[in-house]
């Protein structure tokens, strides 16, 4: 996957690169955070996915994102694939499956940038990836739904601060429905709430505010 942009904006790369959004983060430039846009024709990412069967047990996933700056592993889990009673289990680096886009990756979105909340309390695509491990549940409904729960390490350092988090033992946690219902050949109503919560522990120096809390987001998606 090849992820090619051509943009164009009155504010020059210097100014785009400061925009921040006021009351809640600052600019992607103070965040540590690669430029999200800027004027002219750039190559955003190149992205190498690796699907593999392990065994009769377990899938293996792993994203590879390629930019100008290096190379990262976004993902890397093993999934199951043969519990019973529609159990699932999914364990590595992983993209949340809380909310309704943060488990999808850049190029499969409707749109070029995320939803301003995601931007706000979580960054330019959501959680990213996270060490944990996800639990999920398929009952036998007439119509689909998921029951999953996550317990993460917390590495989102918008919304779990970065203040020592990363030595912790696990401190984020979500729970999600994930529900939909076809209503003819060619609609289709999509539903269910979702909640991220977790320990937050911030002493930046350059942050207006330090210290340590909880934080959580809850969402419904429809």
């Amino acid at each position: 996957m090849v992820d090619f942009t051509e943009y164009s904006s009155k504010l020059n790369n210097n100014q785009l690169a400061n925009k921040g959004i006021p009351g809640f983060v600052s600019s992607a430039k103070a965040q540590g955070q690669t430029q999200e846009f800027q004027n002219g024709l750039s190559l955003s990412y190149a992205e190498l996915g690796i699907v593999s069967p392990v065994d009769p047990y377990f899938n293996f996933y792993s994203n590879i994102p390629v930019t100008e700056t290096g190379v990262t592993l976004e993902e890397a889990f093993f999934v199951t694939t043969a519990l019973s009673a529609g159990l699932q289990m999914k364990a590595g680096k992983f993209k949340s499956n809380f909310s309704r886009l943060d488990a999808q990756h850049p190029h499969a979105w409707d749109f070029k940038d995320i939803a301003l909340p995601y931007k706000a309390f979580l960054g330019t695509e959501g959680l990213g990836g996270d060490d944990g491990v996800q639990a999920t549940f398929l009952p036998e409904f007439p119509f689909y739904t998921l029951f999953g729960a996550e317990v993460l390490q917390g590495q989102n350092s918008l919304l779990f601060g970065t203040g020592g988090n990363a030595g912790d033992s696990p401190h984020a946690f979500t729970t999600f429905v994930k529900s939909s219902l076809d209503t003819s050949d060619n609609s289709t109503i999509y539903f269910g709430p979702s909640v991220l919560f977790g320990k937050t522990n911030n002493s930046n120096v350059g942050n207006a505010v330090a210290g340590s809390g909880s934080a959580w987001i809850g969402g419904g998606a429809a």
